[in-house]
């Protein structure tokens, strides 16, 4: 379950990154 919680935070990590920095989410 591990995985998934990470792939979940890494998920919205990069969807943060789009909305605040278009293109840093890569």
């Amino acid at each position: 379950w591990k995985q998934a919680v990470l792939s979940g935070l890494n998920h919205l990590w990069v969807r943060l990154g789009w909305d605040f920095q278009p293109g840093a989410g890569l």
